[in-house]
């Protein structure tokens, strides 16, 4: 059939992904939806491209299973910080009205 199918990139293409998007969630939630949909995108392009092109797949192992679970819960822990920096800041929901634009309160 075709070529070998590289789980390893796979894995590391979706653990990067979803790593950005945890990231940069808290302050860009319109990213949970884009994380969606390239999810979905690449889940049913790798099980087409598994079907239909590539050989079989090797095994994959338990140890690379834990450590995407590693990963995600590292993610997890930059999406916290990364949240309480960007909302620590006093500037970043400030707005300076514009000549002739009035000031609510």
């Amino acid at each position: 059939m075709g070529m070998h199918f590289n789980i390893e990139d796979s894995y590391a293409r979706l653990i990067g992904m979803v790593l950005v998007i945890i990231t940069y969630s808290s302050t860009m939630p319109a990213l949970y939806v884009f994380g969606i949909i390239i999810c979905f995108t690449l889940y049913w392009a790798d099980k087409y491209m598994l079907v239909h092109y590539y050989r079989n797949p090797s095994y994959m192992r338990k140890e690379q299973a834990l450590k995407a679970v590693y990963t995600i819960k590292t993610g997890v822990m930059l999406h916290i910080l990364f949240g309480c920096m960007m909302f620590g800041q006093e500037t970043i929901l400030e707005h300076e009205p514009k000549e002739g634009e009035s000031v609510p309160g």
